[in-house]
């Protein structure tokens, strides 16, 4: 018995060979390999494999299409991330108000077509929910771009005309990043009510972003003022480890002069975006070892103002720190809820906003049977969390021990306007301005806006350069004497200021407020 081995160009071959008297007589044993796995599939031979799909998903998106063929686009993350592909749970806070703020500003827009604006500017909407994964993003707006019905939508239709959209709503740093980096090449304008990364400063790479806000770099300076202005000379920095956390950190990393330092920074700590309690409390240990550190500045999401805040008071650190909030804290009330003693004393920061009554009351119009157009599946869940009971039969199913009646009805203390509410009313009415003054399609042109446009050759370009060179009092009949004027500056931002706020306990009421204060109340507070 011989080994045999034949070898060619690609292979090298081994057989077990059997001499039986000369070379001439081998003979070549033939052997049956088998390979056996020790695993089985779920499937039954018999039948083709069935794929498991979650029961529901969310609807993507919402429409409430132009009749005239001008709509917008807005991107926001109306569901939470389940922290994986899907959708969790919705979000009843902030982006749910900055939905309706822009329903709102559109049906406010289309009452005034025919005396303050040309009466063929009949505004149309379309919502697209990321929840909270800008890689959707892609997905969807390229849908639309193209023509193509959305991912998972039943009908399978188109959305609307890819034509008929004049710009993109978006919220957040993370998302007009991503929405500016598709649509920029594509020359197609977008606009942020809340984006604040200096990232979106650069032009070269996001020529057609706008922004109602100013950007971090802005931010810092005031931060920086307010560390200058009481000596706060040692300075810690909490930052959310995304694109506006690492902008905020960095700019505000400048503002502090080697050389001749008005503050030092002791440490900076990043908190991934999906932080839990666990991980606060190792940050709020970090933070507690460095001795006669007590400043603590937050560059952070919402959700993580809260936790921070919860880790310090079940270590027990109540009055440890004196926290500076950027403005994705500002005067947010549920970020302090039951957390309040250990937050007092936090000096906060508030892009300059304002309240809306008009706003409060449409909110406070949406009921069971009016429920402005909002996809039944996104209603129900938010009508059920806030009004803490089940629907029945909804395919939302939550386990409230309460029966919704029908009845439930928004109140005030059900309100607290978000700030951002304001700048989403903007953003609207920046476009509808843009749109009203468009040199080739005033009113004495026989043709609708829409139709003037499709004639433009540069429609992309002029839609952008209106956009930013229009300007508005900001909602005069509702604000009265808190009105203020809004244009961009050629940078491509709102220059409008911040609010600083101080949350601490109403001597009088005994409840914990933030109050908008000046720099010499600071003082005499401190």
């Amino acid at each position: 018995m011989h080994l045999l081995i034949i070898k060619n160009k690609y292979f090298t071959y081994c057989l077990l060979c059997l001499q039986i008297g000369s070379y001439n007589d081998t003979h070549f044993l033939k052997m049956d390999v088998e390979y056996v796995p020790g695993w089985q599939s779920n499937c039954e031979l018999s039948q083709s494999c069935q794929c498991t799909f979650p029961e529901y998903q969310p609807s993507r998106f919402m429409k409430k299409p132009s009749p005239n063929d001008l709509n917008i686009v807005f991107v926001s993350d109306i569901h939470q991330s389940d922290g994986n592909l899907g959708c969790g749970a919705i979000d009843t806070g902030s982006n749910m108000q900055n939905l309706l703020a822009f329903l709102f500003a559109i049906d406010r827009v289309n009452e005034n077509s025919g005396s303050r604006f040309q009466a063929s500017l009949k505004l149309g909407g379309v919502a697209l929910d990321t929840c909270s994964q800008p890689s959707r993003i892609g997905q969807d707006v390229y849908s639309l771009l193209s023509g193509e019905p959305i991912c998972g939508d039943k009908e399978g239709q188109q959305v609307v005309p890819a034509s008929s959209v004049v710009a993109y709503m978006v919220r957040n740093s993370a998302n007009s990043i991503a929405l500016s980096s598709m649509l920029s090449p594509l020359r197609v304008t977008s606009v942020s009510m809340s984006a604040t990364s200096t990232e979106l400063n650069d032009k070269l790479t996001h020529p057609y972003f706008l922004r109602t806000v100013p950007p971090d770099n802005v931010q810092a300076n005031v931060i920086a003022e307010i560390l200058k202005r009481f000596s706060w000379d040692y300075v810690t920095v909490v930052y959310a480890d995304n694109s506006y956390g690492r902008s905020a950190r960095d700019t505000l990393l400048q503002k502090s002069d080697p050389s001749n330092p008005a503050f030092c920074f002791g440490r900076t700590i990043s908190m991934p975006l999906d932080a839990d309690l666990a991980f606060a409390k190792g940050v709020i240990d970090k933070l507690n070892q460095r001795i006669g550190s007590r400043v603590v500045v937050t560059f952070v999401t919402p959700s993580q103002v809260t936790l921070l805040l919860q880790a310090t008071t079940e270590k027990g650190l109540n009055h440890r720190f004196l926290w500076i909030g950027s403005d994705t804290w500002a005067n947010n009330y549920l970020l302090t809820r039951n957390y309040e003693e250990t937050a007092a004393g936090a000096i906060t920061i508030q892009i300059r906003s304002e309240y809306s009554n008009a706003f409060r009351d449409y909110m406070k119009s949406l009921t069971f049977n009016n429920r402005k157009g909002i996809p039944n599946d996104w209603f129900e869940e938010i009508y059920q969390t806030v009004h803490q009971c089940r629907i029945l039969g909804s395919v939302i199913q939550k386990t409230y021990t309460n029966i919704c009646t029908g009845s439930e009805v928004f109140t005030d203390d059900m309100i607290t306007q978000d700030p951002y509410v304001l700048h989403t009313i903007m953003a609207v009415y920046q476009i509808a301005n843009g749109l009203n003054q468009l040199e080739a399609c005033d009113q004495s042109s026989s043709l609708s806006i829409a139709s003037c446009l499709s004639l433009l050759q540069d429609r992309k370009e002029t839609i952008y350069n209106n956009i930013l060179s229009a300007q508005h009092d900001v909602l005069p009949d509702d604000l009265g004497s808190r009105s203020f004027n809004f244009k961009f500056t050629t940078e491509g931002y709102g220059d409008i200021g911040y609010n600083i706020y101080n949350f601490r306990r109403n001597l009088t009421s005994g409840q914990y407020e933030y109050i908008k204060v000046r720099r010499t109340f600071l003082y005499a507070y401190f």
